[in-house]
């Protein structure tokens, strides 16, 4: 019995063993500057480009840039960064200071495409205004005098919100900046 236990235990420590590295000692397919080439290049928003950057970082080890630029054409990089935009939204660096201020078309290079669109009328300040969202409601913008005026980043408060200008009140679950209008 003790020899069949035995054998067992070293058949199933064989079978749970891998010849395959950990990443990081695999040798990379991409230079470091090939990665931010890649994102440079590619056409999209601010937004897509630091998660082209991101993809290209996470699959330096299993694609090589031509397939990567395959990739590209074919919409298989658009439809990934699609599907993790909440889980990028973490990582990307929400500057405020290159935000506020900014004119609608000038955020929509940012971040693209609104997702939604209201006008909201708070009270003591210039509006009617337009409300817009944008990564499907990550960023909140109120645009007061056609500038970014009222931004929230709604992050649940865990998020890379910056700003040397502009006071960001951190609530539980999103982040508050008034940039102008007080």
């Amino acid at each position: 019995m003790k020899y069949f236990t035995a054998l067992a235990l070293f058949l199933f420590t064989l079978s749970c063993s891998t010849d395959s590295k950990p990443v990081e000692q695999r040798q990379s397919k991409w230079t470091p500057d090939q990665i931010k080439s890649v994102a440079d290049d590619y056409k999209g928003t601010d937004f897509e480009r630091f998660q082209v950057q991101n993809l290209a970082y996470k699959q330096q080890y299993d694609m090589a840039p031509s397939e990567f630029a395959e990739n590209i054409k074919s919409g298989e990089v658009a439809r990934m960064i699609e599907d993790s935009t909440m889980k990028d939204a973490y990582q990307y660096g929400f500057d405020i200071d290159r935000i506020a201020g900014k004119t609608p078309k000038q955020i929509a290079a940012m971040f693209g495409k609104p997702t939604s669109s209201e006008t909201t009328n708070p009270s003591r300040t210039p509006c009617p205004c337009p409300k817009k969202e944008y990564l499907s409601g990550i960023v909140e913008i109120v645009y007061m005098n056609n500038k970014a005026d009222w931004i929230t980043i709604n992050l649940n408060g865990s998020g890379n919100v910056t700003s040397k200008e502009y006071e960001i009140q951190n609530h539980d679950s999103y982040y508050y900046i008034k940039a102008f209008t007080y």
